[in-house]
């Protein structure tokens, strides 16, 4: 962009840097070598480090660049970062995806379907204790109120638990306790 300045001149929006000083510096970094580009950039950067204003400087130039520029440079921010800041880059990028995205990334990166199927099967064999546990204990109180008198709020209890944990035990085998994700899980197995 190019403005009049009071006596007429064209001068460049860019800090009143004069327009053909402005062309000639971009020809010569567009002619310059990679190392010489690298290294003008990184001074760059440098520079708006100490004006404040190096993440608008980064997220400019990366914004502008095309989508494998844009690949690299993520990849370079979290190769180059220590092990306590690549945690805070991935995080920072995963913010600013969409909810989509970031579904679509926690269902490819996320625990592994033999995974999921350990923890379930720990689940389930937990609530097969309960139950057996449940049952012996509402065989035990009900073989006990045959020879003494035993309060009818206690069997209650052992039944409550048997038929809740009966109940939990079954939703689990007819995949019922799975919710909105059990199509999901099927299919996937068919494919």
């Amino acid at each position: 962009m190019v403005e009049n300045t009071t006596n007429g001149a064209p001068r460049s929006t860019q800090k009143g840097l004069p327009k053909d000083a402005y062309e000639q510096v971009v020809e010569t970094v567009n002619n310059a070598p990679l190392e010489v580009k690298k290294d003008i950039l990184q001074r760059a950067v440098e520079s708006a480090v100490s004006y404040g204003n190096a993440e608008e400087l980064v997220r400019h130039t990366v914004g502008a660049a095309p989508v494998e520029a844009k690949k690299a440079a993520v990849e370079g921010a979290v190769e180059t970062s220590r092990n306590g800041e690549k945690k805070q880059v991935i995080e920072k990028g995963l913010q600013q995806a969409s909810a989509k995205t970031q579904a679509e990334l926690a269902q490819k990166y996320g625990p592994s379907h033999q995974t999921l199927d350990q923890i379930w099967m720990l689940i389930v064999r937990t609530f097969a204790l309960v139950l057996g546990g449940a049952t012996v204990g509402l065989i035990a109180i009900i073989a006990m109120a045959g020879f003494r008198d035993v309060d009818v709020a206690h069997i209650q209890i052992m039944l409550t638990v048997f038929t809740t944990v009966a109940g939990i035990l079954a939703g689990f085998i007819t995949g019922q306790a799975l919710g909105t994700s059990g199509p999901q899980r099927r299919d996937e197995g068919k494919q």
